[in-house]
């Protein structure tokens, strides 16, 4: 008995000791991250790019999370000591904090952290006498005021032999800072960022498989939840499955709506309105709950409205669909699933609501204007513009968003048939290129969104949901500056602002938005998204009897 409480007591004792080294090496790996994206972005040596900043992280790695303290500050002094003096900055002030809507805390470094007197010193010297001429590892775009960061020059790493413990920390390391410094919506997040950081060191520390690790990117970039988030792996990485479904779904009233066919054959089993229940025995309400902490997404229903995209992804060639069909009977079927050769959106426009998927515009009933701006093109400026001159009232319709590609997006042309000439609906918010991690808010401005003399002086319905994003959520703050526009429909995606890439190890590229939206006022749109002024929810009920109800109501409200 006492062998086995020995056994038992020394268990216990070598479970807590690996615990406080993990704690400890979780610890010392913060501070490096943290200490690591400052240099990145704030010392004038590593602007030139003759210094591989990565290469040095993984140089230091394996040895690093384990130092002693004391061992640990004169390191970390060292390490930076190479990069040669900080030459002192006249020109660098903090006048730039005054007012910012974002701007860098930094009172880690003085914090009881243990850091040591020097380096928190040197610090914030290279914090006081930073970088303010171009930065290697990142490009500005910068018009009329306002500064969008594109990242550059960052190592794809296209080859990783698994398992390793190196790359999955540069690959946090640097897309951790890319948002502490270079994202817009940062103090929003719902978890703090330093939190986001300790609670993936541990993951990240030793990838042992490459699912393993392309899970956890996906679920790193969940973090910010902003739906303009977004991935693009290597072909051969195969990270969602090989193959998707011969049918397109929409998530309406909790459960899972087919919208359309990829397969004609298809046609005489399953039909736009039936339910998919399950693939291959999973239910998919417990798919989704899968796949959402993996899906970047500004709100719950964008989100579930972005898993349209996922869900239908599989690894396998047939998959077994049960399916309830409309009139509340169930089946089940086993179907050829196809292999996509380009990003195949589906379709989330009901097929039988015609004039909105395929019509830019038309006239309705009680000559009533019907415009959908996902269909638009410049070219049609003429027609449109004499469609709009003969309605007594107009239908704008952002839930397919515009096609900006190419400069054939209109927006800008309806705006100059219908707004008045005073019509500030905006706020930028833009990153400072000279202070990493500080963003000011511009004055409010009408984006120079032209204005017609003669605007249109009968009532607007705008037309909202969760699939307005960005652009469609933009052109909606717009219109709803016209003097009699209501929004009609339920809240957008919450994501607006122009979009920012950067690569990652594995050579996955990544998407988040760059720059940020306000209402004119200040007030948020990013997570929020914009509110309608009459709420008209899509039902599922409405859906499988062909009723667009947000569009009735629209005709409804106009008509009065």
């Amino acid at each position: 008995m006492k062998k086995i409480m020995v056994l038992l007591l020394l268990s216990s004792s070598l479970g807590t000791q690996a615990q406080s080294t993990q704690a400890q090496s979780t610890q010392n790996l913060f501070l490096l991250g943290k200490i690591w994206g400052l240099v990145k972005y704030f010392h004038p040596a590593l602007a030139t790019g003759r210094i591989d900043w990565d290469e040095e992280l993984i140089r230091i790695l394996p040895t690093y999370p384990f130092l002693p303290k004391k061992t640990l500050n004169d390191s970390l002094l060292a390490w930076i000591g190479k990069l040669g003096p900080i030459p002192t900055c006249p020109a660098c002030s903090d006048t730039l904090l005054q007012g910012a809507r974002q701007k860098p805390d930094f009172s880690w470094i003085t914090h009881n952290n243990g850091l040591s007197s020097a380096l928190q010193k040197k610090l914030l010297f290279l914090i006081h006498n930073r970088n303010i001429t171009e930065q290697y590892y990142l490009q500005f775009i910068s018009e009329d005021g306002i500064t969008l960061p594109l990242s550059q020059h960052e190592k794809p790493y296209p080859q990783i032999t698994y398992p390793d413990n190196t790359i999955g920390l540069v690959c946090l390391f640097r897309f951790w800072n890319a948002i502490e410094y270079w994202y817009p919506y940062k103090y929003g997040l719902p978890l703090p960022w330093d939190e986001v950081l300790k609670k993936f060191i541990p993951r990240m520390q030793k990838e042992q498989t490459r699912q393993q690790y392309n899970r956890d990117v996906q679920e790193m970039l969940a973090a910010i939840e902003d739906s303009h988030g977004w991935i693009q792996w290597p072909p051969s990485a195969d990270v969602e499955g090989k193959y998707i479904l011969p049918l397109t779904v929409k998530y309406v009233g909790r459960r899972w709506v087919i919208t359309s066919l990829l397969n004609d054959s298809l046609k005489e089993n399953i039909q736009p309105g039936d339910l998919l229940d399950s693939i291959d025995g999973t239910a998919l309400n417990t798919l989704a709950e899968e796949l959402i902490p993996l899906t970047p997404s500004s709100n719950p229903a964008s989100g579930m409205n972005k898993l349209s995209f996922r869900i239908t992804h599989t690894h396998n060639p047939k998959s077994r669909l049960a399916i309830t069909r409309q009139d509340n009977h169930p089946a089940s079927l086993l179907v050829p699933n196809k292999i996509p050769n380009f990003f195949l959106p589906p379709d989330l426009t009901p097929p039988y609501f015609s004039y909105a998927k395929d019509s830019a515009f038309c006239l309705l009933d009680g000559d009533i204007g019907y415009i959908n701006m996902g269909k638009l093109k410049r070219a049609d400026s003429l027609k449109f513009t004499a469609l709009i001159a003969r309605t007594k009232g107009l239908i704008i319709d952002t839930r397919q968003n515009q096609d900006e590609s190419n400069g054939t997006g209109a927006g800008d042309l309806i705006g100059r048939l219908i707004l008045p000439p005073a019509h500030d609906f905006m706020r930028f918010s833009s990153a400072a290129r000279t202070y990493p991690g500080v963003y000011r808010l511009t004055p409010p401005s009408d984006a120079e969104f032209p204005a017609g003399v003669d605007f249109y002086p009968n009532k607007i319905a705008i037309l909202i949901n969760e699939n307005s994003m960005s652009v469609g959520e933009f052109l909606a703050m717009a219109y709803k500056k016209a003097p009699k526009a209501q929004l009609i429909g339920t809240p957008t995606s919450g994501a607006d602002g122009n979009v920012t890439y950067m690569t990652l190890p594995g050579a996955a590229i990544i998407q988040f938005t760059g720059l940020g939206v306000y209402h004119a006022d200040g007030s948020e749109t990013q997570r929020t998204g914009i509110h309608p002024d009459i709420t008209v929810p899509q039902t599922l009920h409405g859906y499988q009897t062909q009723k667009d109800e947000q569009l009735d109501k629209a005709l409804e409200w106009l008509q009065q």
